[in-house]
């Protein structure tokens, strides 16, 4: 008989082989978002500068546009492909890690659930609690749709929307673990998926609402000089930053299957997992602090 592994070599590959899905899932989020969302953001940034002339013209004696100096520190070419690419890289680096982590945790702690589905149930649930649900009060932006006196809220109203999304959903699941015994699989399971969906629906109801569209563009009499932001490009920069996320789930999924299939029976490694899990609470934290 082969020797187990040791929990350091499990450790490591958990770990290892998350940063490398997440830099997988990166890649390939930033080809998607490259093909699919970068036209939409193209599109946004020329209604920003078509504003911005409108105004100036509005603004200017005889209605002439001005022209002035509005130079990038760098330029959109670069910002759409080596910025974009990176921060997606480093994102997705970052959201591999903290599945990692959070199943070599899990794993052997949930009860007797193999691998594939405890992976399954983790990306899946990172996925609605983490972006999802986050989204549904906040939805990403592209350009010219907010205001830049408003960075700073915008960006702390979400980072809130996000912890009480993943916590609640923890208190969910730990819900849902003592209501299984009560009211069967089914039924607990259902209850806690209730209460998950009833806190987080207070929670959008008390936090306030941002609505920052742009209107058209009116002159003093009222007549329209300038459209407004143009309904498809939010439909559909919103759709096509959906699968970006997903890409980054999925291969963390793919990861963990492929992760523990050369690892001990779980009865084998609940001991050596309670003592090396308060390691990775550094990395968790890190990878939390990072992911948006």
């Amino acid at each position: 008989m082969p020797k187990p592994k040791g929990t350091n070599e499990i450790e490591k590959q958990i770990i290892w082989r998350g940063l490398l899905a997440g830099a997988a899932a990166g890649v390939l989020a930033f080809g998607f978002a490259r093909i699919f969302a970068a036209p939409q953001t193209a599109r946004a940034i020329e209604y920003e500068d078509g504003v911005r002339a409108a105004r100036e013209a509005m603004d200017s004696p005889g209605g002439h546009a001005g022209h002035g100096e509005n130079v990038d520190l760098f330029t959109r070419t670069v910002q759409m492909n080596i910025g974009m690419g990176l921060g997606l890289l480093a994102f997705s680096v970052a959201i591999g890690a903290l599945f990692a982590v959070v199943f070599a945790v899990a794993y052997g702690r949930v009860g007797d659930v193999s691998a594939r589905l405890l992976s399954l149930y983790i990306a899946g649930g990172m996925l609605l609690s983490l972006y999802v649900v986050p989204n549904l009060k906040y939805p990403a932006s592209p350009p010219a749709l907010s205001l830049d006196q408003t960075v700073r809220e915008r960006t702390l109203l979400y980072v809130l929307m996000v912890v009480l999304s993943g916590a609640l959903l923890i208190g969910a699941v730990v819900l849902a673990r003592r209501w299984v015994a009560k009211l069967g699989a089914f039924n607990g399971a259902l209850a806690a998926a209730g209460a998950y969906a009833t806190t987080m629906a207070i929670v959008m109801f008390a936090l306030p609402t941002i609505n920052e569209t742009p209107a058209p563009l009116r002159d003093a009499t009222g007549a329209i000089v300038y459209e407004g932001f143009p309904a498809d490009v939010l439909y559909y920069f919103r759709l096509y930053a959906l699968p970006s996320t997903k890409h980054r789930h999925r291969c963390a999924t793919l990861q963990a299957r492929s992760s523990m299939r050369a690892f001990p029976p779980m009865s084998s490694t609940i001991s050596g997992f309670t003592r090396w899990a308060p390691r990775l609470s550094f990395i968790r934290r890190s990878a939390s602090c990072s992911a948006r």
